[in-house]
């Protein structure tokens, strides 16, 4: 990265979590001006997480019910 002959690089997840405030990367990366760092749940928004949590008491209700359950993991297809 240093060399430059990558244009940048965008890095969610650190290797010591949680990230120390004054150092997130034991070796630099987070000073280079070619990366750009996010904490690792960057996404989980106030509302990400009512629609997770809303998604999730769906599908508890849904069990309760004996309806199919929503968003399934298919662990024969890998998701």
């Amino acid at each position: 990265m240093e060399e430059g002959w990558i244009a940048g690089a965008g890095l969610d997840v650190w290797y010591e979590y949680p990230p120390s405030p004054h150092t997130p990367s034991k070796t630099g990366l987070h000073r280079l001006p070619n990366i750009v760092t996010t904490p690792h749940r960057a996404a989980w928004t106030k509302g990400a997480y009512r629609r997770s949590l809303k998604a999730g008491i769906e599908n508890l209700n849904r069990y309760i019910r004996g309806q199919e359950l929503r968003n399934l993991v298919d662990l024969d297809l890998g998701y």
